[in-house]
């Protein structure tokens, strides 16, 4: 009895295993095509002593730097090397463990939401950021961080969903609740070197992480502020933008479309109260 109890048991176990391996090489099909499995080989060959983070040597990272350069080895091998003097210019690689509770507190994010496949979403209501207040109050620089605190934890999300699913991500959602926007508050002369470090810092250092970017509740008067940013998004971030205005039915219809309706917080239609991230 034991020895049949224990060959069921292995029975299991390997089946278990060649399930992942499978799906494993199924999402891989699925996220490069055979050119770029080759390409990524080369990129890895020539970049990989220069790597800094784990995460880096990842195809799912790097990836996003080939796409953003068209698969030209050579300019991504420069953008990512501009990202590696960025974060140590910066001290990026311990904006984790510095402490953020008081803006999680202020202006928290969620970290938690997943669509129908599983895919990783960032979620915040971005109307609620005064950032008029913060650059009048000499806190523009630390605002500014902030965000990069923030990017740089949906970038490691992305990654940590795809090792706890067992598929694999290379990108996430992004949904931004504009509810509160003013033009004083936002879009004030004062306030514009944010917006533009905000997408240039994307841009340049967390290329292609998002494959949609959902922005709802935008008053009319948003437009013009977008209008000015939207010359600073590359075409593949342009084209995955989408934006909503304050027709709840509209943008909500859309939302679940995507995500599941226990899965999304009240504020972007859904029916879940979602814990915000803590500060590490």
């Amino acid at each position: 009895m034991h020895l049949v109890r224990s060959s069921s048991l292995l029975v299991i176990n390997i089946a278990i295993y060649f399930a992942l391996v499978l799906n494993s090489t199924c999402d891989d099909e699925k996220l490069y095509t055979p050119m770029e499995k080759m390409l990524l080989k080369k990129f890895y060959s020539e970049i990989k002593q220069d790597l800094t983070l784990e995460i880096m040597h990842e195809n799912k990272y790097l990836i996003r730097y080939l796409r953003a350069q068209n698969h030209d080895i050579e300019k991504a091998e420069a953008m990512l090397h501009r990202t590696i003097e960025w974060r140590n210019e910066t001290k990026m690689d311990n904006i984790l463990q510095e402490d953020w509770s008081s803006w999680i507190r202020k202006y928290p994010i969620s970290l938690n939401i997943r669509d129908f496949e599983g895919r990783p979403t960032m979620s915040t209501v971005i109307g609620r950021i005064d950032f008029r207040k913060h650059v009048l109050n000499g806190k523009k620089d630390e605002l500014d961080r902030y965000i990069l605190y923030c990017y740089e934890r949906s970038l490691y999300n992305i990654h940590h969903v795809s090792k706890l699913s067992g598929k694999e991500f290379v990108d996430g959602y992004l949904l931004l609740n504009l509810f509160g926007y003013t033009p004083q508050r936002h879009a004030c002369l004062a306030c514009m070197p944010s917006w533009v470090k905000l997408i240039q810092n994307y841009e340049r250092h967390y290329p292609q992480s998002v494959t949609r970017i959902i922005m709802i509740n935008t008053p009319k008067i948003f437009q013009q502020l977008f209008q000015i940013l939207k010359p600073l998004l590359t075409p593949h971030t342009a084209k995955a933008v989408r934006v909503y205005d304050v027709n709840k039915e509209e943008w909500k219809r859309e939302l679940l479309r995507i995500f599941p309706e226990n899965n999304l917080p009240p504020e972007f239609g859904g029916s879940r109260p979602n814990p915000r991230i803590r500060a590490k």
